[in-house]
């Protein structure tokens, strides 16, 4: 006899339930994504992060959306519903694989254009005045705090002094900073740096001298590059794994979608032959 009636239903229930849930993380992580991460797209030079972020967003409404219609399919039995709810999770599992193939093209592309865009956002833009330049400004100020790197590779401190930030700077003055504060090493106990002059303007090494081999202990040598990638990329293997997860419940779900749809189909066709067979005798009266 296959699969019951109930059986069906109540998994269907489950199956709503957990989706509903996350329908909702899904809304919650988009909006945390644009909120306070989003600024890593303005470093990095690619709108694709971003994107990715609303569309978490926008998917997390859609799945919530779903489930609500399920929940009533699933208390009315209504076939036209059904069919409607199996149809809709069909062309989100569409957008599934879509979103899937994006997410492993997003990584090559990393690979080959963000570090070339990094320098230019870096070089460009950092200390400029233009409200394009502030948010880029921010955004690797931000990012060299948070991820604890400067720069964009590994010891590339010198890419400063390339910038307007270090050309607006006296060069006759004594005071003149190599690098700016947010590549500063902090004290994670008291949320302070731990030796800003040194951290700046050492002679002794590294960022005045980079070519001298002592160590500058308040300055961090990690490029943001490779942390920035790290981050994105963990972002997105992340979405991956969510998503092949995501599928393959789904496809569960259409099976059993499929099985109640049949029950209920076969309800229906009984309900109108029961009717059918109720208005025979009158006929023939």
């Amino acid at each position: 006899m296959g699969i019951s009636k109930s059986c069906c239903k109540l998994f269907l229930f489950i199956f709503n339930t957990v989706f509903l849930i996350a329908g909702v993380c899904m809304f919650g992580v988009g909006i945390w994504t644009v909120v306070d991460k989003v600024y890593v797209s303005d470093i990095i030079g690619n709108e694709i992060f971003t994107a990715a972020a609303y569309m978490i967003i926008i998917s997390g409404i859609i799945v919530i959306g779903v489930c609500i219609l399920g929940f009533i399919s699933l208390s009315q039995e209504k076939r036209i519903l059904i069919i409607v709810y199996f149809v809709i999770w069909i062309v989100i599992f569409i957008f599934l694989i879509i979103g899937a193939i994006l997410a492993v093209v997003f990584k090559g592309e990393l690979e080959s254009e963000m570090r070339n865009s990094m320098k230019d956002t870096l070089i460009q833009k950092y200390g400029g005045d233009s409200t394009e330049e502030r948010t880029a400004t921010n955004a690797w100020d931000r990012v060299q705090r948070e991820l604890r790197c400067c720069s964009v590779d590994d010891e590339s401190w010198d890419l400063y002094r390339s910038t307007r930030w270090f050309r607006s700077q006296d060069p006759r003055s004594s005071l003149i900073t190599y690098v700016p504060a947010t590549c500063c090493v902090v004290d994670v106990r008291t949320d302070t740096y731990v030796a800003q002059k040194q951290c700046q303007t050492w002679q002794l090494g590294p960022p005045r001298n980079p070519s001298y081999t002592l160590k500058n202990t308040a300055l961090y040598y990690e490029g943001c590059y490779e942390a920035a990638r790290n981050f994105v990329l963990d972002a997105s293997s992340a979405i991956v794994a969510v998503g092949f997860t995501f599928g393959l419940t789904l496809i569960v779900g259409l099976v059993f979608t499929l099985f109640f749809l049949r029950h209920v189909t076969t309800l229906d066709d009984e309900e109108v032959k029961r009717r059918q067979r109720s208005k025979t005798p009158n006929d023939g009266l």
